[in-house]
């Protein structure tokens, strides 16, 4: 319990204030909820690159039967709490893996796992970066408890189970397709441990059929749509793994490059032509943990190892004594560790496109359970060697507790600081501050005017217009314009709806501070407009915004300088 209340310290804590704000990645996947609570029911989403549907379906559980709101803070709610669900669930893996030998070594080091995942800045970030990906590590825990009993036992309904959570994690992130290659690996170690056992070595291999029968009939929905749509479906992966455009061809007809959906042969030599890269790749996403670590800010900051000093001490010793420990006990169930750490990097090592964004800690994410249960190992060692020299089993406990607290709590301040700091300050440093610059839009929308009367006015590398409406307080408001003359037009097309324009009320307008030309133009046609300049950002995203005085005549002078007939505005 304490542990758990540790892990929700962290993550609660300061809530609203780091992360910071929304990227427009975060706005896609409010967006994609909003369509659920709508009355969609995709499987797999096509926009910003195609994701996995299950997390818009939670967050849309909390929007609809626990009263939350389509905002920042929901999403990071979601993630929050499958985080905290995988602190409880890597006890169980630790008790699974070493208990059934040793019962007090099995608690020890649940107790180790779920203690280092709770102060992990690394599982901190992810539980906190709202994003699907912090269902990685929890899928691959699951899986592996199962595969664990599954290697030992032989038994049927510890396999189903495994098929189950394979199959239900294709629908949470696409790390989760290298797990089938995990459980592919664990079963054929167990055949080969059953040798010459003939009859058994054939139920792991009937059993392990069965396994992956129920996952291909979870999987089938996201099967179908891969079929009639494998260009949306694979089109982050391959992106990533060969390029956006790496299969194209000339088209005769109208002698323009065309891509196309390539074979597997095809795929197959570009990754053979590419081997060099992919080498270089998995060696930089072996140095991760302990050297260099993720250089984007979205879940790095500057650059730092996975692990803080202490657990990556800690790692490199667990990963010698997990090394004896197999040696003298022979159990084919200890090298899923090292396995799982080996495949579960390739979704980060096979970004051959974009060598940039390896190591991710994001799509090495279904390493963590394994990496913090080797650093863990040799904290669970300590406290039952303690009991057993001591030959007094509370005194050794009491001993080897004295000694593995003050790690742990210097391993927590240490990642207090990473994240609730370093990590903090590279956010804000590197995005832009959404709740500044929406405050006045939020005001005015929300006092003398109307979401309806408000506009933005794009600029390059600016803002997100989708996100600036949903932190003012709407996140249906579209009332972004791409150029300042398109403001006429979006009056039409917002007729008949929430965001009609009222003539009664003011109109609002923002703009970058840097556009000239739009502010020419605004204080031109806009007679008794009054600017205020804004301040956000310490300086560094400043803007302009007007409120123009409730009537139509700048609409009216709009329409005579283009001589354009139009149907009448509500108050014309």
């Amino acid at each position: 319990m304490a542990i758990f209340l540790l892990g929700a310290f962290f993550r609660f804590n300061d809530l609203e204030g780091v992360p910071p704000e929304m990227t427009s990645d975060h706005m896609e996947k409010l967006l994609d909820s909003q369509r659920v609570v709508d009355g969609d029911r995709d499987v797999f989403f096509t926009n910003n690159g195609g994701r996995e549907a299950f997390q818009m379906y939670v967050v849309a559980g909390l929007v609809r039967f626990f009263g939350q709101d389509f905002s920042f803070d929901t999403l990071k709610l979601a993630t929050i709490l499958e985080g905290l669900l995988t602190i409880g669930m890597s006890y169980w893996l630790g008790v699974t893996l070493a208990g059934e030998r040793n019962r007090s070594l099995g608690i020890a080091l649940g107790l180790a796992l779920a203690a280092l995942i709770a102060v992990s800045s690394w599982h901190i970030m992810l539980s906190r970066l709202a994003l699907r990906i912090v269902l990685t590590p929890l899928t691959t825990i699951l899986v592996t408890i199962f595969l664990i009993r599954a290697m030992r036992h032989n038994h049927r309904l510890d396999f189903i189970w495994v098929g189950f959570w394979l199959g239900a994690g294709i629908y949470f992130y696409q790390a989760n397709r290298m797990l089938p290659l995990l459980v592919v690996a664990g079963t054929t170690l167990a055949i080969v441990a059953a040798l010459p056992h003939w009859r058994r070595m054939l139920t792991y291999a009937v059993n392990l059929a069965l396994a992956a029968w129920l996952a291909f009939v979870i999987f089938l929905p996201m099967y179908r749509y891969g079929q009639e749509f494998p260009e949306d479906y694979w089109n982050r992966t391959r992106g990533r793994l060969f390029g956006e455009n790496a299969f194209e061809r000339l088209n005769p007809a109208t002698g323009a490059l065309e891509r196309y959906e390539p074979n597997t042969r095809e795929q197959i030599e570009r990754f053979i032509d590419d081997f060099d890269l992919f080498r270089e790749n998995y060696i930089d996403a072996l140095e991760m943990y302990s050297w260099a670590g993720d250089g984007a800010w979205i879940s790095n900051g500057q650059g730092r190892p996975a692990l803080d000093p202490i657990t990556n001490g800690l790692f490199l010793l667990g990963c010698l004594a997990w090394g004896v420990l197999f040696i003298r006990q022979r159990d084919p169930t200890y090298l899923l560790v090292p396995v799982g750490i080996m495949i579960m990097l390739l979704p980060s090592a096979l970004t051959l496109a974009y060598q940039i964004e390896n190591p991710s800690f994001t799509r090495t994410s279904g390493t963590l359970p394994f990496v913090l249960l080797l650093a863990g190992y040799p904290l669970a060692l300590l406290t039952t060697w303690g009991s057993r020299v001591l030959r007094q089993h509370w005194v050794g406990v009491g001993i080897s507790v004295l000694i593995v607290i003050p790690l742990l709590f210097f391993a927590a301040g240490h990642n207090f600081e990473n994240y609730f700091r370093t990590y903090r300050d590279a956010y804000a440093a590197s995005w832009r501050p959404y709740s500044e610059i929406a405050a006045p839009l939020r005001e005015f929308a929300q006092d003398e005017g109307s979401y309806g009367n408000a506009f933005m006015v794009a600029y390059p590398h600016w803002l997100d217009h989708r996100i600036l409406g949903t932190v003012a307080g709407d996140i249906r408001w579209n009332n972004g314009l791409v150029t300042r003359d398109e403001l006429y037009l979006m009056l039409l097309r917002n007729e008949g709806t929430p965001y009609q324009y009222d003539p009664a009320l003011p109109m609002f307008i923002m703009y970058n501070r840097a556009d000239d030309e739009t502010r020419h133009w605004v204080m031109e046609r806009f007679p008794g407009a009054v600017e205020y300049m804004q301040v956000a950002g310490q300086g560094l995203h400043d803007f302009n915004y007007v409120i123009i005085p409730p009537g139509t005549d700048w609409l009216l002078a709009l329409l005579r300088e283009r001589s354009m007939g139009v149907g009448c505005l509500d108050g014309c």
